[in-house]
């Protein structure tokens, strides 16, 4: 630090005093100094005595603080100017606002009266000028606040006024239906609340019921909301396909519950168990259709088909996933001719099981019962009826072309009392109206139609078929000569062996014909 020496007030100089200032041997304060420095001030007594120094208690933390030096504060013939200087830095360093002033960034020079001032382009206003101007809000402001501030007023006034007396239930509902603004929160008391929503029912009115009743579950306890809600059953339809449409399947579960509706809780956890679980894996469906069954479905008595159901829908997947892995690596081999001629479409997995029964007999046809893949077990296992088991294993052998198993599948075996038959659960019209669509042979076509029941359905399937033996014998059966006659007309020329036959058949005296 720079000793600075103070003359009495008054005081003339004397001579030498310039000599005295200029080759003073104390070093100017500088404000570049490094903080090992000790820094010091030299207190001057009146009589020109020097004191002991004075330490500044906060040195570390003006050390570490201190303002860019200038040429002007660091020059030997300014030591005023310095200290000065040196004060003005502290005024800096420690505003008494929160304000800063701008920093500049051109060397200063020392006025003629020792202060220093900017050489040239600098800001020169003052720290009330500096916080005005980045501080004083405009007219705009003032205008913004203004309004803002009314709006809130009147907000707040008329929350007030809705708050003292809240409208009729007729009002609120009113506005509700008609798309008016409306606050349910007004109403406090469970009996408002549920007036509000015997109103909405009593309007028929969809949104208005579902409000009053989301307004209810929010605002009550859940077992009141449960209890309320079960005497309303249209409202209790419009919450839960509302539930259904958000997606909210844990909250429909949850309130089908409440209500004791154990049937469609249980149904809609099935549903998701379906819908949620991996398609690609059924040893995981499976999984979660067996806790399906343990957690919702065992617990309830009435479920009890709905649960046979199911475990007959998990045992047709098993079989499913055991029959295609086999089939598939047999299809991979190539050493199964079935599979050669015929191959594979599609997967059996998650199919029904009729389609299932089909496939067997598709490509299992006649392996034994005790086989995943036969088709006698999966009818004994599932339940599958006579006629249906017929019909789907006929369809499935006329498409294989298999017309001697056909023969045996409709044969009754001999018994006691009686020999070998042709027999159909399904009746012989519909077996000869398969094997039709599937292009069976005419031979096979002739045997099966000779079968059918009732002389005119008989005798319309044999025209309709051109199956002339069966159509000639049936008129013959019925003694019938005129239709005999023009039934021999649409015989073709080219069959001349069935012309032959009906014409031995009309000169027939044996036959006792009715017109």
């Amino acid at each position: 630090m720079s000793s600075v020496r103070f003359r009495p007030s008054g005081a003339q100089p004397k001579e030498g005093d310039d000599d005295y200032w200029n080759s003073s041997g104390f070093k100017p304060f500088n404000f570049n100094d490094d903080d090992d420095e000790e820094d010091s001030i030299d207190v001057i007594r009146w009589d020109g005595s020097t004191a002991a120094p004075i330490r500044p208690k906060s040195q570390t933390s003006l050390s570490k603080h201190r303002p860019p030096v200038t040429q002007a504060m660091s020059s030997p013939a300014c030591g005023i100017t310095s200290a000065r200087a040196y004060g003005s830095a502290r005024k800096q360093h420690f505003p008494s606002s929160p304000a800063t002033l701008p920093q500049h960034s051109e060397p200063m020079t020392a006025k003629p009266n020792g202060a220093a001032r900017p050489t040239s382009g600098t800001d020169q206003r003052t720290l009330t000028e500096v916080v005005t101007a980045h501080s004083a809000p405009t007219a705009t402001d003032f205008a913004k606040l203004e309004t803002a501030n009314y709006s809130l007023r009147r907000q707040l006034a008329q929350a007030k006024r809705d708050q003292a007396a809240a409208p009729s239930k007729s009002e609120t509902l009113c506005r509700l239906i008609t798309g008016g603004t409306y606050i349910l929160e007004l109403y406090k008391s469970k009996e408002d609340k549920a007036a509000l929503l015997d109103g909405a029912i009593q309007r028929h009115d969809g949104n208005a019921i579902l409000a009053a009743t989301l307004f209810m579950r929010d605002t009550l306890k859940r077992d009141l909301f449960s209890k309320e809600l079960m005497k309303r059953a249209v409202a209790v339809d419009h919450y839960c396909a509302y539930l259904r449409a958000a997606g909210e399947i844990d909250e429909l579960h949850e309130t089908l519950s409440a209500l004791g509706r154990t049937e469609e809780a249980a149904m809609l956890k099935y549903r998701q168990c379906l819908a949620t679980t991996s398609a690609s894996n059924p040893e995981i469906r499976s999984s979660a259709l067996k806790d399906c069954i343990k957690y919702y479905f065992d617990c309830d008595l009435r479920l009890s088909n709905e649960t046979s159901a199911i475990q007959e829908q998990i045992m047709l997947m098993e079989r499913q996933s055991a029959v295609e892995d086999s089939d598939s690596a047999a299809e991979k081999s190539g050493t199964v001719q079935v599979f050669k001629s015929h191959p594979r479409r599609d997967s059996i997995v998650y199919k029904s099981v009729i389609t299932t029964l089909y496939y067997c007999c598709y490509y299992h046809w006649g392996e034994a019962e005790g086989l995943l893949s036969s088709p006698t077990s999966i009818k004994n296992q599932h339940k599958i009826g006579e006629k249906q088991f017929l019909y789907t294993a006929l369809a499935a052998l006329c498409r294989m072309r298999r017309w001697r198993d056909i023969e045996a599948l409709l044969t009754v075996p001999k018994s006691l009392f009686r020999s070998a038959r042709l027999h159909a659960t399904i009746g012989f019209d519909k077996v000869v109206d398969v094997l039709s669509k599937n292009l069976a042979p005419p031979d096979a076509l002739g045997k099966y139609c000779a079968e059918i029941e009732g002389n005119e359905k008989r005798l319309e399937m044999a025209i309709r078929l051109k199956s002339f033996k069966v159509a000639i014998d049936t008129l013959v059966y019925t003694k019938d000569r005129q239709k005999l006659m023009a039934y021999l007309d649409e015989i073709p020329q080219a069959n001349q062996h069935m012309r032959q036959y009906a014409s031995t058949q009309l000169r027939s005296q044996d036959i006792k014909w009715r017109n």
